[in-house]
C-alpha cells in the first residue's frame, strides 16, 4: 500500500513541475531607437519590458509577434536569442522590429508624433525550463507614452 502512495505523491509532483507557465506580464517598452531606414523597410529597436510572475526562472528561446500601433499593423518583431528570464522578476528583452512600410509609414508617424499610442503584440513566445518547451501566447494591449532616442 505504501508503494502505492509513494508512487500517487511522485506523479503528482511531477505533473506540477510539467504545469504551464503563467503567461509573462507586458509592462512597456523603452529606448525607442531607429536602426536602419529604407524605402521598403525600416529596423527600429527596442527594449520591451516584461514581467515573470513565475516561482522558477524560465528559458525563453523564441519569439515572433505581429506589432500593431493604434490598431494599424506596422510589422513584426522576431527574437531567436536564447534568455533566461528570473523568476517573479522584471526584466528587459532587446527586440528588433521589422517594419513594412509600404502602406503604414504615414500611420507610423503619426502614431510617432502622438506622446500617447495604443500598442499591441500578438503571436508567440517559446519559454520553458528543464528542457521543456512550450509556445505562450503573446495577447497584449495598453497605452504608451513614446519617446525616441536619436
Amino acid at each position: 500500500m505504501n508503494r502505492i502512495v509513494a508512487a500517487a505523491f511522485i506523479f503528482i509532483v511531477m505533473l506540477s513541475g510539467c504545469a504551464q507557465p503563467k503567461d509573462l506580464e507586458y509592462r512597456g517598452f523603452r529606448n525607442i531607437r531607429i536602426n536602419t531606414v529604407g524605402f521598403s523597410k525600416t529596423q527600429l529597436g527596442a527594449d520591451i519590458q516584461l514581467y515573470n510572475p513565475n516561482g522558477y526562472p524560465l528559458v525563453f528561446k523564441s519569439a515572433l509577434a505581429d506589432v500593431f500601433l493604434d490598431n494599424q499593423k506596422i510589422g513584426n518583431v522576431t527574437l531567436d536569442t536564447t534568455l533566461t528570464i528570473p523568476r517573479k522578476d522584471t526584466f528587459l528583452v532587446p527586440v528588433v522590429l521589422d517594419a513594412n512600410l509600404g502602406g503604414a509609414l504615414g500611420n507610423l508617424v503619426q502614431a510617432l508624433g502622438r506622446k500617447e499610442v495604443t500598442i499591441r503584440f500578438t503571436g508567440t513566445v517559446k519559454a520553458g525550463r528543464n528542457g521543456v518547451f512550450v509556445n505562450i501566447p503573446i495577447n497584449y494591449e495598453a497605452k504608451q507614452k513614446i519617446s525616441l532616442d536619436f
